[in-house]
């Protein structure tokens, strides 16, 4: 895949789920950073992650996208949510300015 700054949060989550042997249908829940609408369906759509568990209080559209932490946001939500559902496994995935990401796995 050349790497788009669009579809980064797309390749940065399937190399991190590649190297954990994990499918998008092995997470519980998935919070991934949406800038836009359209970029947070394409990355579900690309990565088959399912709209009943990702995103599942609104995303950084309904919640919010504070400016230098949206990253602690995002991971702050998922660790809540799946404490809240008792999750075993969730993805959180942050896109930052300047064509950065991060993705990080949760085991609980």
């Amino acid at each position: 895949m050349k790497r788009h700054t669009e579809k980064l949060g797309v390749w940065c989550s399937s190399k991190t789920m590649a190297k954990a042997g994990i499918t998008a249908d092995d997470l519980d829940l998935v919070e991934a950073n949406e800038a836009f609408v359209a970029q947070a369906i394409s990355v579900c759509n690309d990565l088959g992650f399912k709209s009943e568990t990702t995103n599942v209080n609104g995303g950084a559209i309904a919640i919010g996208h504070p400016i230098r932490c949206s990253g602690a946001r995002i991971l702050t939500t998922l660790l809540y949510e799946m404490k809240r559902r008792d999750s075993k496994l969730g993805l959180a995935s942050v896109c930052i300015g300047g064509g950065m990401v991060a993705t990080i796995i949760v085991e609980r």
